[in-house]
């Protein structure tokens, strides 16, 4: 924990500090290679199934890439379907094409895939030399909270280093930028041997005319003692670790048995003279046998591999607890099988059993919901359109594909049962304001006559 910049950014001190070096950016470094799909890096075991001796291509580890199809579940779940921003009347265009000429979606999708795979995904608002302003995802890497002794956020500090050649020497810069309430500091280091090797210079403080930081963490899963969020990969990494050992196992079973030995006869094999090896010569075509002579075979040896896959699915299905996700939310069938079985699912179907996802999917909602109210209000605030965080709400989507028909027979069996007006129907099914409705409504009376005279 950072409790004053100065402790840790000061002419001579390591830089990245040691303990953050040791801690949270370790773990931030093995989740990228991780994400990347360098599984080997983080899981150094599976290089000693192969002996040293082995040709490199026959050193074939099968990587299960689980940890980038999860991180970039939630966020399709969260914002693939767009959540629908509702402000005051007045402001709604100018929010919305604020939210799209700033990127804050394509923005928000990155920081949601860090708050997966690291625990957060900070996220800042600032204006562009045109006075625009815009949304940019920060690595967690580079984030760096500052709190007080109650453990509120006083500072974000968002640091990293850069390298340039100068007359042929090799220069490396700590660039600093410190977010504070009203306004945003920045600072230069020089760096050598990974220690601060300057005062700060090229110090400038801007002001924001915003009583507030332009940097929102969202955040994964919190707890009192983990405030800044918990990535989904540490609770997963012994699975997975199991899944590629044993998939790799077995493959080099596979790969040992696919040209099996052969028995032949005795007298089928020459004996060399000079060094007593004895050999068989493949292209033989016919091996005359000797009546009662054993006929050529095979030899053939049971891996045991149905235990294997028996392990697997095991494995398989305590990822799918543990991620708190389900075979549907990654594509695959009732059988387990990806790509489909060709028969669909009714929507009720498909959310009972997406029922696990969609629980974690509204917890992360708690967190997330908040942070990306404000990041609208610092946009809107910096674009001069004045509206409060109150005003804003969002109307969140579960992501998952809709059943027309089914929708449609429930919106029908209300409106014949007198539960719901057909006008209210209409809105809900199609999305459609009153007039809209009210011209939908016309047209059909219009149509009636036509469909008299046709019968």
């Amino acid at each position: 924990m950072i409790y004053d910049i100065d402790s840790i950014i000061f002419k001579g001190a390591y830089w990245p500090p040691r303990d953050e070096a040791e801690g949270r950016l370790k773990l931030y470094q093995q989740n990228q290679d991780l994400f990347d799909g360098n599984h080997t890096k983080v899981y150094t075991g599976l290089l000693r199934l192969f002996h040293a001796s082995a040709a490199e291509h026959q050193k074939i580890i099968l990587i299960l890439n689980l940890h980038r199809r999860l991180s970039t579940f939630w966020p399709d779940i969260l914002i693939g379907e767009k959540p629908e921003i509702k402000v005051s009347e007045g402001n709604q265009n100018a929010i919305d094409q604020l939210l799209i000429d700033s990127s804050a979606w394509q923005e928000t999708y990155k920081a949601l895939i860090d708050m997966s795979r690291f625990g957060v995904g900070p996220i800042k608002a600032y204006k562009d030399d045109m006075g625009e302003p815009h949304v940019q995802a920060i690595a967690p890497s580079r984030w760096y909270p500052v709190q007080n002794a109650s453990g509120q956020i006083e500072e974000h500090l968002l640091a990293w280093t850069s390298s340039e050649f100068i007359d042929h020497v090799l220069q490396t810069y700590l660039h600093c930028e410190i977010h504070r309430k009203g306004e945003v500091e920045t600072r230069k280091y020089a760096i050598k041997d990974n220690k601060i090797a300057s005062d700060a210079y090229d110090i400038e403080i801007d002001q924001t005319g915003i009583n507030d930081y332009l940097l929102v963490p969202f955040l994964n899963l919190t707890t009192t003692t983990d405030q800044w969020g918990c990535d989904d990969y540490t609770p997963l990494d012994p699975i997975i670790k199991r899944m590629e050992t044993r998939l790799t196992r077995m493959g080099r079973i596979l790969d040992a048995h696919s040209e099996p030995l052969m028995g032949v006869p005795e007298d089928s094999v020459t004996k060399d003279p000079i060094t007593g090896e004895l050999h068989y010569d493949s292209n033989l075509k016919v091996i005359p046998m000797a009546e009662g002579q054993e006929k050529p075979f095979y030899v053939e040896w049971n891996g045991q591999m149905a235990a294997g896959f028996q392990e697997l699915d095991f494995l398989m299905n305590q990822f799918y607890t543990i991620s708190e996700t389900c075979p549907q939310a990654f594509g695959q069938s009732l059988s387990g099988s990806m790509g489909g079985s060709g028969s669909a699912e009714s929507g009720t179907s498909l959310r009972l059993r997406m029922m696990a996802p969609l629980k974690r999917v509204e917890r992360l909602r708690l967190n997330i919901d908040p942070a990306l109210k404000k990041l609208i209000w610092l946009l809107a605030t910096l674009k001069g359109i004045a509206i409060t965080p109150q005003e804003i709400s969002i109307n969140w989507k579960d992501g998952l594909p809709q059943d027309e028909a089914e929708q449609s027979r429930i919106e029908s069996t209300d409106v014949m049962a007198g539960i719901t007006s057909r006008k209210a129907a209409a809105m809900r099914r199609y999305g459609w304001t009153k007039e809209q409705v009210a011209d939908d409504q016309k047209q059909i009376l219009e149509e009636l006559p036509l469909q008299g005279s046709m019968i």
